[in-house]
């Protein structure tokens, strides 16, 4: 969607149905259109455009976005840069404001931001909001706060625990623990993510419960897993633990000599505990 008339006073990424600032938008807009190439030739039709004698094209061949790319970020419905940059392009002028409601992993952002128009991009997922502003900032040099401002992405407890499953996964561990995500959605045998050795971590499973009062059973679970992979620390991931759980998590310290953090949400959002 473009339009010249609706000044913005700064591009925007939207997390969530935020219904106040989508209000804002225009109600007027401009379909995204394709055009052809130009083509060579002598004739002017009354109006002085030129054209050619030929079949239309209506299929554009562009390649899709494959693991080697330099563009590819990782997200599963990523569109290759050339198709969104042929829409903008062909749609838009300099200084529009190209809107994408699914943005997804950021492409028309991206496009958008490279070819001087303003933009605004919305999608319900943390997760792609999160990918995009590593996007703009590593290919671009875009940084939120200066360029753009990022609105509705979870910041209390009560808004995180509105995320569904696999986002509050992904936001607990890749967000807010810098870890990496088990790949695998089911059969993960018990760890969500996980710590590599490096310079800075040790080797360590993560496990994520979005729920209450979690107890010891779920800890001694946890122990198990941390075992079967081989790991001397791990961290459970929770709104809140049971008084049972933090003492087994001293016995299984004592006794198996196997480290177990507790972490709560709070403490994600407040950084009161250090994580690693």
């Amino acid at each position: 969607m473009t339009n010249q008339n609706h000044l913005w006073k700064t591009n925007k990424l939207i997390c969530g149905d935020n219904l106040e600032e989508l209000a804002k938008l225009p109600k007027e807009s401009v379909d995204l259109i394709y055009i052809d190439p130009p083509f060579f030739s002598h004739k002017q039709d009354e109006q002085g455009r030129w054209y050619a004698d030929v079949l239309p094209v209506d299929v554009w061949e562009i390649p899709a976005v494959i693991n080697v790319s330099k563009e590819r970020v990782g997200y599963p419905t990523q569109k290759p840069e050339a198709l969104l940059r042929k829409i903008i392009e062909a749609s838009s002028n300099k200084g529009d404001v190209v809107a994408d409601f699914f943005c997804g992993c950021g492409t028309a952002i991206a496009i958008a931001q490279q070819l001087g128009r303003r933009w605004v991009g919305t999608d319900i997922s943390p997760t792609a909001i999160k990918i995009i502003q590593k996007r703009l900032k590593q290919f671009l040099g875009v940084v939120e706060g200066v360029n753009y401002v990022v609105i509705g992405m979870p910041t209390t407890v009560e808004e995180v625990k509105k995320l569904e499953p696999f986002e509050f996964q992904n936001w607990v561990v890749i967000d807010k623990m810098r870890a990496n995500l088990n790949r695998k959605k089911v059969g993960d045998m018990g760890l969500d993510g996980y710590y590599p050795r490096s310079v800075l971590t040790e080797e360590a499973g993560i496990q994520v419960k979005q729920s209450d009062g979690v107890g010891r059973n779920v800890v001694d679970n946890f122990e198990t897993a941390l075992k079967r992979a081989g790991y001397k620390k791990g961290y459970i991931v929770a709104f809140s633990f049971s008084k049972g759980a933090y003492e087994e998590v001293a016995r299984i310290k004592n006794k198996e000599g196997l480290e177990i953090k507790l972490i709560t949400i709070e403490e994600l959002l407040t950084k009161k505990k250090p994580i690693i």
